[in-house]
């Protein structure tokens, strides 16, 4: 065989095992993690020890999550994902997206005499199953949102819990969140 066809049948075998290797690592990755994601928009993956118990029953302290950033300049923001939250310029929290955008919420009283947070007709739970159940205060900063909004969650507005039934520092203390203050995905590894 000629060296100039021996040559190009290696370039064209090169090329296509590359392109073969880059669809399946974005199959692969969709399989994984169970879904189809834009990977194009992640600027930095980094791993991260979780810190606290605000997701305890979910993620425990001293775990560790992968977190994406960027993922949300060109994915949506989906119920029950694991965000990073940019609170006060602080260090980040980490919390559970419970509601989205056109969610119906409302509050009522539950049977250990706080509150229940109720999404599209069903009491919000934890990981576990556990309602979470709000005291008087935050049922009065959060009754307020539903009055003003209708009882709908605004475009580009989420609703973001920790995992423990009783609150933590989350949606039942600072209230409903912005997008722009999404800081990247997490997910357990």
């Amino acid at each position: 065989m000629d060296k100039k066809i021996t040559l190009t049948i290696v370039s064209v075998i090169i090329i296509l095992g590359t392109v073969c290797f880059l669809a399946s690592r974005n199959l692969l990755d969709g399989f994984i993690y169970g879904e189809t994601r834009n990977t194009e928009c992640i600027s930095k993956t980094e791993d991260k020890v979780i810190q606290g118990d605000y997701l305890q029953g979910l993620i425990e302290d001293g775990e560790k999550v992968r977190v994406f950033f960027g993922y949300y300049d060109c994915n949506p923001v989906e119920r029950e994902d694991i965000v990073l939250y940019n609170y006060s310029g602080e260090e980040p929290l980490i919390k559970i997206v419970k509601a989205v955008p056109g969610d119906a919420f409302s509050l009522e009283s539950g049977i250990d005499g706080g509150w229940n947070i109720i999404i599209n007709g069903q009491i919000l739970n934890n990981s576990q199953g556990e309602a979470y159940s709000l005291d008087r205060r935050a049922y009065n900063m959060l009754y307020a949102y539903e009055d003003n909004y209708g009882g709908v969650v605004p475009d580009k507005v989420y609703m973001i819990m920790g995992n423990q039934a009783s609150g933590s520092f989350d949606f039942s203390k600072f209230g409903l969140v912005h997008e722009s203050n999404l800081l990247a995905k997490a997910e357990i590894k």
